[in-house]
């Protein structure tokens, strides 16, 4: 059985006329949609935010308790440093007294 493909519509013709019609049509959606599309925008921003805001104030006896429970803050180590690690490589070299004075 061959298939046979045909056009929906006839080829229409692009005069100048039928294009400065689809450019006023389509400036015509373009604006409503891009402020539709804004106002979209603006409700999920506001509806984030509002969410945000609940979230962080149901949480906020949770995070007074990990406040309480944390470890307190590093002290100096016997190197001089704060205890706080720093992403990267150290290479150290430890030096006998017969090394430093040379």
């Amino acid at each position: 059985m061959p298939i046979k493909f045909r056009l929906a519509a006839p080829p229409q013709s692009s005069s100048p006329w039928r294009k400065l019609l689809a450019g006023v049509i389509a400036i015509a959606l373009f604006v409503p949609l891009l402020m539709f599309s804004a106002a979209v925008l603006i409700i999920l921003l506001v509806i984030g935010i509002i969410a945000g805001g609940i979230f962080w104030w149901k949480t906020r006896q949770i995070r007074q308790q990990m406040r309480e429970f944390s470890p307190p803050a590093p002290v100096m180590d016997d190197l001089g440093g704060s205890g706080e690690v720093i992403e990267g490589e150290v290479i150290r070299v430890v030096r006998t007294q017969d090394e430093r004075v040379n």
